[in-house]
C-alpha cells in the first residue's frame, strides 16, 4: 500500500539533501491520506541517500504503526497533530536549511521581503517558541505558529512547511529559505522595505489568476 506516496517521499528526501535544505539525517517528511486515515513518514536516523521503501513507516494519527519495521521520525506527533487540526493539509516537510534556521535563532517573525511570501498565506512567517525536538510541547507550539499559514519557523531548530501535496509543501520550504536568505543579504541596510498585510492580500487575490488555471 501507499506505493506512490512512498516513491514521492524517497524522491523528495533525496532532493532535500541535494538542495541543501538539510544535512545528514535531520528533518522529516510525510504524506497524509485522509481516505486511509494514515500518514507515511520518514524513519528516525536513517540517511536519506540510503533510504528505501521498506524504511518508511505508515501510521494512523494516534501513532499506531500500520506498516514498517523502523522507528518513525521523532516528530511524528507534530505531523499527526497538524493533520488532525488542518484538514487542508496533506503533506509536511521539516527542514534544517541554513538561512532559515539561522534566522530562527532571532525568535521573531520572518517578514515579507518578497511577494512570494503570499504562497504561505500571509504577510509573515511566525516563529514557534523554543521546545525540545520530538516533544508534545514543540508540536503544540508549532501548531499555534501555523495558524492561517502554510509554514513556520521553529526557534533554534528549523522550518516546518505545509501543503495540499508534497510538491507544495516542499516548495513552501524552499520559499521560506529563499526569503531568509534575502534577509541575510540586506540585514545591515537601513532602508529595507517589507510588504504589509494589504500588499500580500492583493498578491493572494492576483495569484488566483496566475499560471494555467
Amino acid at each position: 500500500m501507499f506505493i506512490q506516496d512512498k516513491k514521492l517521499l524517497i524522491e523528495y528526501a533525496k532532493k532535500m539533501i541535494k538542495d541543501e535544505l538539510t544535512v545528514g539525517t535531520a528533518g522529516n517528511l510525510s504524506i497524509y491520506d485522509p481516505d486511509e486515515k494514515a500518514m507515511v513518514i520518514t524513519p528516525s536516523g536513517i540517511p536519506y541517500d540510503n533510504m528505501n521503501f521498506d524504511d518508511l513507516v505508515v501510521m494512523d494519527l494516534d501513532l499506531n504503526i500500520l506498516e514498517g519495521k523502523n522507528k518513525p521520525s521523532t516528530e511524528s506527533f507534530l505531523h499527526a497533530l497538524v493533520y488532525k487540526n488542518r484538514p487542508d493539509i496533506k503533506s509536511i516537510v521539516h527542514t534544517h536549511s541554513i538561512y532559515a534556521t539561522s534566522y530562527s535563532t532571532l525568535r521573531r517573525p520572518l517578514e515579507a521581503l518578497h511577494y512570494i511570501m503570499a504562497d504561505l498565506g500571509g504577510e509573515d512567517i511566525k516563529c514557534a517558541e523554543y521546545a525540545v525536538f520530538g516533544t508534545q510541547d514543540l508540536a503544540e507550539k508549532a501548531l499555534r505558529a501555523l495558524k492561517d499559514r502554510k509554514g513556520c519557523l521553529l526557534a533554534n531548530h528549523g522550518v516546518l512547511a505545509l501543503g495540499s501535496d508534497l510538491k507544495e509543501a516542499y516548495s513552501n520550504a524552499r520559499t521560506i529559505e529563499y526569503i531568509a536568505k534575502m534577509y541575510h543579504i540586506v540585514r545591515f541596510e537601513d532602508d529595507v522595505h517589507v510588504l504589509n498585510k494589504s500588499d500580500i492580500d492583493a498578491v493572494i487575490e492576483r495569484m488566483k489568476s496566475y499560471g494555467q488555471k
